[in-house]
């Protein structure tokens, strides 16, 4: 009786350690987003699953990839990203909803790109975590300012040509 008293109270105490240690859905998403031209971009990918996904459902409008797969992948079009902006970095992060599993968080961007134009950004994304890493980054933006500030021609390059 005693034993199995003890191996309760040691079940239990295991129990809630793992609970207190266990990081919020909410947290991890944070912290990658902080870590985004913080790090190197292999550091922020590494947050994310193995086949883990970065999908930006807006992008496939102005025709741009839409959905990057694997770390190798994210840490690549994060690499783009930065280089073309050496000062980015998401600010201004406010997770507004998180359940065990999953985070959604406003955040912002202000940089100036290597073409001298501004890209000011405001950002609604969504995350789904499994075991501690990201299996998908949904993220949702204004197309405008990218164009804007990323194409030759800013919103031109978008008017077909007669």
């Amino acid at each position: 009786m005693k034993r199995n008293m003890f191996l309760l109270a040691l079940a239990i105490n295991i129990s809630v350690t793992n609970a207190q240690t266990k990081v919020s859905a909410g947290n991890i998403f944070r912290e990658y987003l902080e870590s985004a031209g913080a790090k190197s971009p292999k550091e922020t990918a590494s947050y994310f699953a193995q086949n883990g996904s970065l999908e930006l459902p807006f992008n496939e409008s102005i025709g741009l990839p839409y959905k990057i797969v694997g770390r190798d992948s994210i840490a690549a079009i994060i690499a783009h990203v930065v280089s073309g902006a050496k000062n980015f970095r998401l600010t201004n992060i406010k997770v507004i909803m998180e359940t065990n599993d999953k985070a959604l968080a406003e955040y912002e961007s202000d940089a100036i790109m290597a073409n001298g134009r501004r890209y000011k950004q405001k950002y609604l994304g969504y995350a789904i975590i499994k075991d501690g890493k990201i299996e998908l980054h949904k993220e949702y933006m204004n197309t405008v300012s990218l164009v804007s500030a990323v194409f030759p021609n800013g919103l031109e390059d978008l008017i077909p040509k007669k």
